[in-house]
C-alpha cells in the first residue's frame, strides 16, 4: 500500500541584515496526544525558537524546532546544534539571493515545521520555508528534512538505513513510480512511524503551486534484502 502526498519547491532568498534568535518557550508542545509514540520515548517534547527580521529587500519570520527532555543531555544538544545550522544555513541563503536581486518587489520569507515521526531509534522532522513575493500574488515552497539517529544524535541519510552494497536507491524509485511515474530525481526524506517519506521534485507544477509530491513507503513493502532496520519493529496497519 502507497500514499502519495503533494507539497511544494521555493527558489531560495535572503534578506540583507543581521537576525536575532529568541527563545519562543511558550509555543512548547508535547507531541504524545499528536502522534502515536513509542513508549520508550514519550514525554519528549519540542520547542519553537524564531528567527525574526524585517529589512531591505523584505521581512523573515522563520519558526523551527528544538527537542526537549532526552534522557541523554549531549545528544539532545547535538541534535539542536544541528537543526539550528541547517535553519541558518537556509537564512544564509535567502539573504544572499536578495542582496543579488534586481528586483523591486519585497519578499516575505516564512517557516512551519511538523514532527513527523518519534520512535525510540530516531526523530524525524519537516520544516517547510514559504517566499511569498509583496502583496503575496506569487509564492513557491522548499521543504528541509531532518531525520535524527536518538542514540548517536547523528543525522541519518539513506546510506545508513541500508546494507552497504544494497540497490536500495533503484528499489525505491521502482516502488514510488507505482503511484509517481517521474519518480526519478529525490535527495531528501523523512521517517514517520510506519513509513519512509520521500521527496520528489515536480518541475511540471508551476508558480502558487505545490511543486513536490511526497510518496510514503510503508516499512512492510521495503524488500528484506535491502536491510532497511525498522521493518520488523511496528505491526501492520
Amino acid at each position: 500500500m502507497h500514499k502519495v502526498v503533494l507539497f511544494g519547491v521555493i527558489v531560495i532568498f535572503g534578506i540583507s541584515a543581521s537576525f536575532a534568535l529568541t527563545d519562543r518557550s511558550t509555543y512548547s508542545q508535547n507531541f504524545g496526544e499528536r502522534i502515536k509514540i513509542d513508549k520508550y520515548v514519550d514525554g519528549i517534547a519540542v520547542n519553537t525558537l524564531e528567527i525574526k527580521k524585517d529589512g531591505v529587500g523584505g521581512r523573515m519570520e522563520i519558526r523551527y524546532p528544538q527537542v526537549a527532555n532526552l534522557k541523554d543531555r549531549p545528544v539532545e544538544e547535538k541534535i539542536n546544534q544541528k537543526i539550528r545550522e541547517a535553519v541558518l544555513d537556509r537564512t544564509t541563503n535567502f539573504e544572499k539571493k536578495i542582496s543579488c536581486s534586481a528586483s523591486s518587489e519585497e519578499y516575505e520569507i516564512t517557516s512551519s515545521f511538523g514532527l513527523q515521526g518519534l520512535r525510540a531509534e530516531y526523530l524525524s522532522f519537516l520544516i517547510l520555508f514559504k517566499q511569498s513575493s509583496s502583496g503575496g500574488e506569487r509564492f513557491e515552497y522548499f521543504p528541509l528534512t531532518l531525520n535524527f539517529d536518538l542514540k548517536s544524535g547523528e543525522v541519518l541519510t539513506l546510506s545508513d538505513l541500508f546494507l552497504p552494497g544494497t540497490k536500495y536507491l533503484k528499489a525505491i524509485s521502482d516502488l514510488s513510480k507505482k503511484v509517481f511515474p517521474r519518480a526519478d530525481q529525490f535527495n531528501q526524506f523523512y521517517l514517520t512511524n510506519y513509513s519512509i517519506v520521500i521527496l520528489f521534485t515536480d518541475n511540471i507544477m508551476g508558480s502558487n503551486s505545490l511543486g513536490f509530491k511526497e510518496v510514503s513507503l510503508y516499512f512492510w513493502d521495503i524488500p528484506a534484502s535491502l536491510g532497511f532496520p525498522y521493518k520488523e519493529h511496528l505491526p501492520k496497519i
